[in-house]
């Protein structure tokens, strides 16, 4: 009846859903997008021709919340990666929240310094 050599085989995991990688994407890009906003808001020397107060306090608005929303994704997708919940989206979402605070930050710092 119990045969030694007849192994029980263990249950696959769950597979698990990648979605938390996929929002964290998707957050990222909302934070590029607002990035890209603040970019075009904030005086710079190569310049747009958009000046006064009102669109430097809608530059600097945009760039703060795109560095909230991009350090928002940088952490979902951290939970993402080690969580394994769509690490490849996480990755991708990992950098591009990365790289919106980084534009944020630098048209903050263009838009001061060029003001």
């Amino acid at each position: 009846m119990n045969d030694p050599q007849v192994q029980p085989q263990p249950d696959a995991p769950p597979r698990r859903s990648g979605a938390l990688g996929v929002i964290s994407f998707v957050v990222a890009g909302i934070g590029l997008i607002l990035a890209a906003v603040a970019m075009y808001l904030l005086p710079t020397s190569a310049g747009t021709s958009l000046t006064g107060p009102l669109f430097t306090r809608a530059g600097m608005l945009s760039a703060f919340a795109a560095i909230g929303v991009g350090l928002i994704a940088v952490v979902l997708a951290t939970i993402a990666v080690a969580a394994r919940f769509g690490r490849r989206w996480g990755l991708i979402g990992l950098v591009a929240g990365v790289l919106a605070c980084l534009v944020a930050f630098g048209a903050m710092v263009i838009g001061y310094l060029s003001s």
